[in-house]
Formats: C-alpha cells, structure tokens, sequence
C-alpha cells in the first residue's frame, strides 16, 4: 500500500530539503514519512491508495532548466526531478516538456 496526490498539485520535500512537486495521481515517495506525511493526510493532499507503491528513488531536484534547445532526455530528466511521473512524461515532445516549466 502506498499514497497518491489527490489534489492539482502537492509540495512536499525532497530527502535533500528541495521541493518535490506531485500531481494529481502521482505516488507519493517512500521518503516521505512521520510528521509531513500526516500533514499531508490530513491536509487531504494525499489518500491511501492500495494500488500505488511509493517510487523506490525520486531524482535530485535539478537547480536549473536544461537550455530551450537541449535534448528531449535532458528536458525528461528535468521534469522528472521536479517529480513529473514517467507516464505523464509518455508520448510528449520536448516543447511539450518544455511549456510544462515557462
């Protein structure tokens, strides 16, 4: 059993004390325990959910955006440390992933 983000958008932290932003549906880290974890619960930012199991590593927070015209996997890689899911990464450009962080 696990949690998932049930509201648009939940801020939470990461391990190193940065930002980890979760969309709705998203799972919610292991890492994330005690004290925020019930924040969070009670808050009804997050709901117990026995079909999502925690993601076992959440990226670092990269401090920087890549370049506009950088790689599509460097653009992944971002959106992916700022706690974007794999799948909603599924299927979109790098403009696409781009326009997520203007």
């Amino acid at each position: 059993m696990g949690y998932i983000a049930i509201k648009p958008l939940v801020i939470t932290k990461r391990e190193d004390g940065s930002d980890l932003y979760l969309y709705d549906g998203a799972p919610v880290p292991g890492h994330v325990k005690g004290e925020e974890l019930q924040r969070l619960l009670d808050g009804e930012f997050i709901a117990e959910d026995d079909a999502a199991e925690a993601p076992a590593d959440v990226p670092p927070a990269m401090e920087e955006k890549p370049a506009g015209n950088a790689s599509l996997e460097a653009w992944q890689s971002y959106a992916k440390s700022q706690g974007t899911s794999e799948e909603d990464l599924d299927g979109l450009s790098r403009d696409d992933i781009r326009s997520l962080f203007s």
